[in-house]
């Protein structure tokens, strides 16, 4: 398993893609080219975290790493396609509620919250491994 990112940082945007890209690694490329193969590599992460859905996931101890976040994401990619707007998320044991056109986690719940919430105006659910 890789490193382990918080998903809550103040001082940041609320954007998630961690990819580092070395100078050397594209010496002679445009930026526009090296651009392109950022967004469309497949470890590129285009998902975003609500204010809200960072504030849950800091109160309940809810971290995600890179493959986690690329799983996610991927998971969304597919709703989108199926023409899901609301899905829910099922992930180890937490539960992530996003808006799949945005590409935006609305809000995370773990195991023990999952019991007492009611989630509304779902139109897509997936069970992402």
């Amino acid at each position: 398993m890789g490193p382990i990112y918080p998903i809550y940082n103040p001082n940041q945007t609320h954007s998630v893609n961690h990819k580092v890209i070395s100078p050397k690694e594209h010496e002679g490329q445009s930026f526009k080219d090296v651009l392109e193969q950022v967004v469309n590599s497949p470890n590129s992460v285009n998902l975003s975290f609500s204010k809200h859905a960072l504030k849950r996931s800091q109160q309940r101890g809810i971290n995600f790493d890179q493959d986690d976040l690329a799983k996610i994401s991927e998971a969304v990619d597919k709703m989108g396609k199926k023409g899901t707007r609301e899905a829910l998320l099922l992930y180890r044991d937490i539960a992530l509620l996003v808006n799949v056109r945005d590409k935006k986690v609305i809000t995370c719940v773990d195991r023990e919250r999952l019991k007492q919430d009611v989630f509304t105006n779902i139109d897509g659910v997936m069970i992402v491994e």
